[in-house]
């Protein structure tokens, strides 16, 4: 199980409980996010760039920020959840909508604990 936790944009108030890898190896998932984000162990959840993201993979919690060469510039600031769609959910995890894919469940995020 992967969970994903964007963070820095108000329109992002749940986090994104992801059930499975879409068939890929924890490695191969995490190459295929270093095709779009720089990707680095972290020992917390909350990043503190834009266009950043906490994820927990396998035991250990990751930070994903957005590449400047691999996100169009209009979107690299703002860390939408369309940019998580576009470039990690759809393409690497083969969610492409996430209201109706079982495979992603919304937890509301807590106030204190992001």
């Amino acid at each position: 199980m992967a969970v994903v936790f964007p963070i820095i944009s108000q329109d992002l108030r749940y986090n994104r409980v992801v059930k499975d890898l879409n068939g890929l190896s924890p490695e191969q998932f995490l190459a295929r996010i270093w095709e779009k984000f720089e990707v680095s162990a972290a020992a917390t959840r909350q990043p503190s760039q834009p266009a950043s993201f906490g994820m927990y993979l396998e035991g250990q919690w990751y930070i994903a920020q957005g590449a400047p060469e691999a996100i169009p510039p209009m979107t690299r600031s703002n860390g939408s959840m369309s940019d998580l769609q576009d470039n990690l959910l759809s393409p690497v995890l083969g969610i492409h909508d996430p209201r109706t894919d079982k495979r992603i469940d919304f937890r509301r995020r807590n106030s204190r604990h992001g």
